[in-house]
């Protein structure tokens, strides 16, 4: 008679396995999805600036970097991930080769980047009301060499068609 133990092994392992995978993407127990969308709306307001995203975390590249124009939605990737943004000369990142040659150390010696809230999907209890965000900064130039993102507008959307718009 065979012994069928080390397959019965391998198979527990590789449900536990997917169990734990599929479980990490389950909306969870009476909670909904909402759905957040961040941006930048004044990029075009520095014509000499642009914009970079600077993704870091688990699931991020060393150099997960990219261009911010007006009006787009930012994103940071993976749902554990950070995302920082800064701003550079474009002449310089035009010297540099453009931001696919932008590297970690060279942001990290000569930006200091902020952290921003980027679009994502965010799950929340079904008391809640919530069905949507969308939030909007303006970038505005303190000194020569610092910009500071500031919340300009924050739009929720509700479940019975109402919304709440707060200017700031």
């Amino acid at each position: 008679m065979k012994n069928y133990r080390p397959n019965k092994i391998v198979l527990g392992v590789i449900f536990l396995f997917a169990f734990v995978v599929l479980k990490s993407d389950i909306i969870p127990e009476n909670s909904h999805q909402v759905q957040r969308t961040v941006q930048i709306t004044n990029c075009s307001d520095f014509p000499d600036i642009q914009f970079v995203g600077y993704i870091t975390g688990p699931m991020a590249d060393e150099n997960d970097f990219y261009l911010i124009d007006d009006d787009q939605s930012l994103h940071k990737g993976y749902k554990f991930n950070s995302l920082y943004v800064f701003g550079i000369k474009k002449s310089r990142l035009t010297e540099l080769g453009g931001v696919e040659n932008l590297t970690q150390d060279y942001v990290l010696e000569k930006v200091d980047p902020g952290a921003i809230l980027s679009s994502e999907t965010l799950f929340i209890s079904n008391s809640s009301m919530l069905e949507k965000e969308e939030i909007f900064y303006e970038m505005e130039k303190v000194t020569d060499d610092v910009f500071v993102a500031k919340l300009k507008t924050h739009i929720s959307y509700f479940s019975d068609n109402s919304k709440d718009v707060e200017e700031y």
